[in-house]
């Protein structure tokens, strides 16, 4: 899989394409900067890495990303935004072009707003930037259906997680959700804060 890191300035549109069988996520960060030493850092997404790629690390919850990526030969596509490591961004993908069957996926609202305290993450300043899942913020097994809560059959999604699916029913918000779509010989507009 090929490393794909680029920036969106507000307002700006951003076209690129990739091979056919790539598969891949992207991780969406904000607040980001580098310092007067040169260490690049996020506020929401952050890989501890210093630079700005991730070099195969994954990202500090809370953040959006756009999972499930995966164009095969004949230009089907899956897709879908995940929220199980929480929420730092609007995100939706639209299907351009294809059949009628193809659907929109994503979160368009800004659950910073509908964030509980306990899981939001600040900016100075007190700026909600982010909102983590019960999983990440307390890391217990129910809540991140693992262990003896490991399987469908027991396991529920957790408060964050269905705080997230009643504010965004496209998105994928629990170990369990299944809410991917699949596409064929579509193109797709994946807007940031719709």
């Amino acid at each position: 899989m090929d490393l794909i890191l680029f920036e969106v300035p507000p307002d700006e549109i951003l076209i690129t394409n990739v091979d056919n069988n790539w598969y891949g996520s992207f991780f969406l960060r904000t607040h980001c900067d580098t310092d007067s030493a040169g260490k690049f850092s996020c506020l929401t997404g952050n890989c501890d890495t210093g630079v700005e790629s991730c070099d195969g690390a994954s990202p500090h919850a809370p953040f959006t990303s756009l999972e499930s990526f995966a164009i095969t030969g004949n230009f089907s596509l899956s897709y879908g935004v995940d929220l199980q490591h929480g929420f730092n961004v609007p995100i939706m993908v639209y299907p351009e072009h294809g059949p009628a069957t193809c659907r929109p996926a994503g979160c368009a609202e800004d659950i910073n707003r509908l964030c509980p305290v306990h899981l939001q993450v600040k900016a100075p300043g007190g700026v909600v930037i982010g909102c983590k899942s019960d999983c990440d913020a307390s890391g217990d097994p129910k809540a991140c259906c693992d262990g003896e809560y490991g399987g469908r059959d027991k396991c529920q999604p957790s408060a964050s997680a269905s705080l997230f699916k009643r504010a965004c029913p496209s998105a994928h918000t629990w170990k369990y959700d299944g809410w991917v779509s699949s596409c064929e010989g579509a193109s797709f507009n994946i807007i940031l804060c719709p």
